[in-house]
């Protein structure tokens, strides 16, 4: 068979992430062989744009073109979400031509096309593609495209995924492109006769809304209307397919630890086949008391080879020691029931270890302070220190198994992984580990000792020619615990304490605003309190807040965003209150008023947001 023409491969699908992610691209197949006259040059990439000047909502194309090569492994796509979105980031066309002597082509190449929508005007750089073909890294040259404005605004509209089976989930986006409007108004698509439509959100120029495919079949979702004072706009329908095939799900559990010792951690993984979504969570299986459930975490959804995966982690601290069993775990998918198989595991005691480690290793615990007001965060910290003058041996330390004290009488916030600081010999990095705890009880509370595993691992020279059966390299592993630790716990002090503290230790500024000042019955209004703290963030009360009775009160949307709860406990927490005034009049929403104990000065304070006076019209324009 003669390959001398291209081969136009009509759909792909790959595993890659929206943007930025990782496609995994099998070129050649049987039947597309190259000659040796494909290999006549070393592998190159190439990128070419189509158009160069474009209109800000109209579609450009990338191609992206690999010459020399016989496989493409790897496709990184530069993050573009400044200034355009990719709308093929899971399907780029893609071109193979197979190089022969004889039609004059000297090389083997493929083509991937990818198809951009820009949502900015002006000049941009496109920083270059990455590519992993044959084995060995290339790399595009950058790429300058010119966005022009138009004359109104666009609105465009994306599904993604375009296909989906039913009961899946999928996301309508529309953007509107070109306008400098902050009081658009997003009006949902009729989308009834095949989907159901969940939540959302979006910015001043953005919406999204989440869905659920109900009705198998080829549908076409309506433009979707934006309104902007008197003017409004539309998009273009879009399609969505949606799939009845039948479901072949799959359930399996895995401990995932080199080893377990008693006081160390191990994450138990469940990951389920076939499906985005289940019916209702997992059940977490009983450990009998062998382990104790410290962090779930979950639902986390990905593709592997186009089949839906969903996962759930499940982090313990073992407490015994023996060989013991995770029991089934019970999945309810797709109105059926599956179970994981059970899980078997050995805890072992904490070794002492076969060597003694060279004298100056040690492990060295420390808290932020020894004396703490109920209520405080404490930074524990661990870091393995070299106590005089070592000898350089080249080769960098890995921490292996970890047992930590049970921090009975606190409460823990986190566990920080371990970080690398090159602290007194550069050849050997010293590690370490922060961790916050509150206390719970009065008076002085032990931390027991923490053991790690240490390991040296020596990589043999490349020069060095030692017989093949040797090991490539020689790992030394070391047992090293710290000394125990204490810590005074003491109550807050009675005196001066206000009667709106609820018994938040550390610190608290109070924000508070509404989008509107006037609305008619019927109307809502969105009252938002945004509490920054320093302390225990995830233990901080709910404001109290004395809403008027002209309003019917959401529970509060609450969002929690922790910046840097590894080294500082602090976070913002927002409460989002939906008003929906019910009775025409002129309410006063009182200023939220949130006390605190600030553990550095020893003393309480009070923070306070904004009073804000609502106006209820009737509704109809005639009430305004």
């Amino acid at each position: 068979m003669e390959n001398t023409g291209p081969a136009r491969i009509r759909r792909f699908q790959g595993t890659s992430g929206r943007l930025g992610g990782i496609l995994l691209v099998a070129l050649l197949s049987a039947g597309l062989v190259p000659s040796p006259a494909a290999h006549g040059q070393d592998p190159s990439a190439h990128v070419r744009l189509e158009p160069h000047d474009v209109v800000i909502g109209e579609e450009f194309r990338l191609v992206v073109e690999v010459r020399g090569a016989s496989r493409v492994e790897r496709v990184v796509i530069p993050e573009l979400f400044d200034f355009a979105y990719c709308i093929n980031p899971y399907d780029p066309a893609v071109e193979v031509k197979v190089g022969d002597a004889e039609s004059g082509a000297a090389a083997n190449s493929v083509s991937l096309s990818y198809v951009f929508v820009p949502t900015r005007v002006g000049f941009f750089e496109m920083r270059p593609f990455r590519i992993t073909a044959d084995g060995r890294s290339l790399e595009t040259d950058a790429i300058a495209v010119r966005v022009s404005g138009g004359t109104d605004p666009v609105v465009t509209a994306r599904v993604e995924p375009p296909e989906v089976n039913v009961g899946d989930e999928f996301e309508l986006t529309v953007e509107v492109l070109g306008s400098e409007s902050l009081s658009l108004e997003f009006v949902a698509p009729d989308v009834f006769d095949f989907a159901e439509s969940g939540g959302g959100g979006g910015s001043e120029s953005r919406r999204t809304w989440r869905m659920r495919a109900l009705e198998p079949g080829e549908w076409v979702i309506p433009p979707v209307r934006v309104l902007d004072q008197d003017r409004s706009y539309e998009s273009e329908p879009v399609a969505i397919v949606i799939t009845d095939e039948p479901i072949e799900i799959g359930a399996e559990a895995t401990v995932q630890s080199e080893a377990i010792w008693v006081g160390s951690e191990f994450t138990l993984r469940l990951e389920v086949t076939g499906v985005h979504e289940l019916d209702e969570d997992p059940t977490i299986p009983e450990t009998d008391g062998f382990a104790e459930l410290l962090e779930a975490d979950g639902p986390g959804r990905f593709i592997v080879n186009t089949e839906k995966r969903i996962s759930y982690t499940y982090r313990f601290r073992a407490a015994q020691a023996g060989s013991f069993e995770i029991g089934r775990m019970r999945i309810l998918a797709d109105g059926r029931e599956y179970e994981s198989e059970p899980v078997s595991l050995v805890i072992d005691q904490v070794p002492t270890g076969e060597a003694d480690p060279p004298e100056g290793l040690v492990l060295v615990g420390s808290l932020s302070k020894t004396r703490a007001y109920i209520g405080e965060p404490v930074v524990v910290e661990y870091s393995v220190q070299k106590l005089g003058a070592w000898p350089s041996i080249g080769s960098l330390p890995r921490i292996g198994t970890k047992a930590w004290p049970s921090f009975g009488g606190f409460e823990v916030l986190n566990l920080a992984g371990w970080r690398v600081e090159d602290l007194q010999d550069p050849s050997l990095p010293s590690p370490g580990r922060s961790m916050v705890v509150v206390p719970r009880e009065v008076g002085t509370i032990d931390i027991g000792a923490a053991t790690i595993e240490y390991r040296i691992e020596d990589w043999r020279d490349s020069w060095d020619r030692a017989p093949p059966d040797e090991p490539s390299r020689v790992s030394t592993s070391y047992i090293l615990t710290s000394e125990p630790l204490s810590l005074e716990a003491v109550p807050l002090p009675v005196e001066g304490r206000p009667g709106s503290f609820r018994g938040h230790v550390g610190t608290l500024a109070v924000a508070s605003r509404v989008d509107r000042t006037r609305a008619e019955v019927g109307e809502t209004v969105t009252f938002r309190v945004k509490v920054s703290a320093v302390g225990n963030v995830d233990a901080l009360p709910a404001p109290e807040i004395d809403f008027p009775s002209g309003f019917a009160v959401s529970e509060p949307e609450i969002v929690t965003v922790l910046p840097d709860r590894y080294v500082t406990p602090r976070g913002d927490r927002e409460y989002i209150y939906r008003l929906t005034a019910i009775s025409p009049g002129t309410y006063r929403i009182p200023a939220v008023e949130m006390s605190f104990f600030d553990a550095e000065t020893e003393s309480y304070g009070t923070a306070r947001g904004h009073p804000f006076t609502i106006t209820v019209v009737p509704a109809g324009r005639e009430g305004r």
